[in-house]
């Protein structure tokens, strides 16, 4: 369970920022935005009623992918302004996903984007490599699902690409410290790991390279950058 703010209370915040400071596109940061339901439709219909407020957040496809097809339920999200929701992906293999029990399968994320292709909602997928046991085979599963997402809905964003970082009392932790990971000795030496560097050995520093040049490649020519 989760603290969250009251939907009178977020769209409270929302109308004064839109009057005194004539804000026109907020986003809500919260890892499953519909997680509850019932304070996400009060939501949606308060900004309906505020009104040319576009609005950006974050679901899960299994939680996403029960709600796709209730049309009365995306009729209000078009209304609402909605205008990028996000989805954690992770891995294309259906072998990493069940090992960091990300709860989904390849197939519900093929059909969940086919079905979100008929809306005007840019959709965002995020993916990770450098999982520990990873292999280029798995790798190689994660882009081409990528490449099939971003062929059967226009509106699917180029992906945003990160290397997988073990943290303490996660289930792949210790399997980390096997495929060669160095646990920080303090705080600091935790602060300087990112997303963007390999942190387990059998994973070439290259890979950053690789994972730059994919990312310019899927960003070259596409929409997303026109709407910044």
């Amino acid at each position: 369970p989760y603290r969250a703010l009251s939907p009178d209370k977020v769209l409270g915040l929302i109308d004064t920022l839109k009057s005194d400071y004539n804000l026109d596109g907020i986003v809500f940061q919260e890892d499953n935005f519909f997680a509850n339901l019932k304070r996400a439709k009060k939501v949606i219909d308060g900004l309906i009623d505020i009104r040319k407020v576009g609005w950006k957040t974050n679901s899960r496809v299994n939680y996403f992918y029960k709600l796709v097809d209730d049309t009365q339920f995306m009729s209000s999200l078009l209304k609402s302004q909605c205008k990028v929701i996000q989805f954690g992906i992770e891995s294309g293999s259906p072998r990493i996903l069940k090992m960091i029990n990300k709860g989904i399968q390849v197939d519900e994320v093929v059909l969940l984007n086919k079905k979100l292709s008929v809306y005007p909602i840019s959709i965002r997928y995020n993916f990770m490599v450098g999982f520990p046991g990873e292999t280029m085979d798995d790798i190689q599963k994660t882009f081409k699902l990528i490449n099939k997402l971003r062929k059967d809905n226009k509106n699917a964003e180029p992906p945003f690409l990160n290397i997988y970082n073990p943290y303490p009392g996660t289930r792949l932790y210790d399997q980390a410290l096997r495929c060669g990971f160095i646990e920080p000795k303090n705080l600091e030496g935790w602060s300087k790991l990112n997303w963007n560097k390999p942190c387990l050995t059998g994973f070439s520093t290259n890979i950053t390279e690789f994972l730059e040049k994919k990312s310019a490649e899927y960003f070259k020519n596409s929409q997303y950058l026109k709407t910044l």
